[in-house]
């Protein structure tokens, strides 16, 4: 093939294929060979209901949520797919069944015949919107070019306010609750703080998630203040209440916790904390008690955006923890109260529940899901202002007095 004359000797042969061979490399001539039979192992795993589940890469209770919802499907027998992010332009499908699959070149999101085909290929019946985080607003498109053109039910789970608002979490440049202001306001936040979606309009980014709720089939949301929060911006119908998991038995577990009449108070704050979850407001708390003498000890289980700032301020910090352990590492701390400093509303908060598990006091802001599910349970009285974000003072004079008042 390389129109070469036939080697005199079996030194030419050689080079001769060597020479072949690094062409043969070069030119990656069986990548479409290899992209096939990864095509295939992929499509194997095609059942008669097919559920492709579009998400982010980035963990935390949205990943958790995911892998839940693929055990739930492949029990019913479903067919599993995942669509990730690759880059901002691109993604990739996958199984969970299979652990790689890198001979399948990544999607364009404009490659709409090609993702098309896929599609079909796997007989998906289903999407699953999750989270869009890692791509752009091009991925909200394709899923209604894939509703109307291959006949698939769409499913929208809402784990955030990314269909409100770009910056995700309804946070301000503080890093604090909005306040849900005008648009007008929210355009000004949007180009004062930018978001990870570039620039944007308000009223266009949420008028093109209201076109994609008028074609799902149902939108989830795990909590009511989610759904009432969402209804503001959205008429759609088809919301539906579904928390993350079924109501706790309280009659499982109890942790023994410090004594209410102790000198020093042990407070714990659950999860990877990081500034919209509270980690200013925990910073300041602890500074304040350690400036005042406070009885108060803050412990976080898990970890912080900043670890070495949080020892500085005093706070002890236990390190990263498996959902298997929590549990136990909760009760070896042996703590007065779990204290819940997120500053934006919550959807839902898988740390809460093992709070609540534990059967120890939770205290909280008056915001969002953390807050509706307290109020739930008739724990109004642990939920305060939350202005007191803002006056550490009072809240750790708060804090002290509900640990105090609180029976063993």
């Amino acid at each position: 093939s390389l129109n070469r004359a036939r080697p005199t000797n079996g030194s030419d042969r050689g080079s001769l294929r060597d020479h072949d061979l690094t062409l043969c490399v070069r030119n990656d001539v069986l990548a479409p060979c290899r992209q096939k039979l990864d095509e295939a192992r992929l499509s194997r795993y095609s059942k008669g209901t097919n559920v492709l589940m579009l998400t982010h890469n980035l963990g935390g209770g949205t990943e958790r949520f995911v892998k839940e919802e693929i055990i739930r499907q492949e029990k019913r027998g479903a067919g599993v797919f995942l669509i990730r992010p690759f880059l901002e332009n691109s993604f990739v499908i996958s199984t969970p069944a299979i652990k790689s699959l890198t001979n399948i070149p990544p999607f364009e999101l404009t490659d709409t015949a090609r993702i098309i085909s896929a599609v079909k290929e796997l007989k998906v019946t289903e999407i699953q919107f999750h989270h869009m985080a890692g791509m752009n607003l091009g991925v909200v498109d394709l899923v209604r070019t894939l509703v109307g053109n291959c006949g698939i039910s769409l499913k929208i789970y809402v784990h955030d306010y990314l269909s409100i608002c770009p910056r995700v979490n309804l946070v301000d440049g503080s890093g604090r609750y909005c306040g849900e202001p005008s648009t007008k306001q929210c355009n000004h936040c949007l180009e004062t703080n930018s978001s990870g979606f570039g620039k944007v309009d308000i009223v266009a980014w949420r008028q093109q998630f209201q076109a994609l709720f008028s074609v799902a089939s149902e939108i989830v949301v795990p909590d009511t203040d989610v759904s009432a929060r969402i209804k503001k911006y959205s008429d759609n119908g088809h919301i539906n209440v579904v928390p993350h998991e079924a109501p706790l038995d309280f009659a499982l577990h109890k942790v023994k916790r410090g004594s209410p009449g102790d000198s020093e108070l042990r407070i714990v704050v659950i999860g990877a904390i990081s500034q919209i979850k509270g980690l200013d407001v925990l910073l300041a708390c602890a500074e304040d008690a350690r400036r005042r003498q406070l009885p108060l000890v803050f412990t976080v289980l898990g970890y912080t955006s900043n670890d070495v700032k949080a020892k500085d301020a005093g706070i002890q910090v236990t390190g990263r923890y498996s959902e298997t352990d929590g549990l136990t590492m909760l009760a070896a701390l042996q703590p007065h109260a779990v204290f819940l400093p997120s500053i934006w509303p919550e959807t839902y908060c898988y740390t809460l529940s093992l709070a609540l598990e534990a059967r120890l006091p939770v205290f909280a802001f008056n915001l969002g899901a953390i807050a509706s599910r307290l109020r739930a349970l008739g724990l109004d009285q642990n939920l305060t202002s939350i202005e007191n974000a803002s006056n550490i003072s009072a809240l750790n004079d708060w804090l002290i007095a509900k640990c105090r008042a609180s029976a063993d």
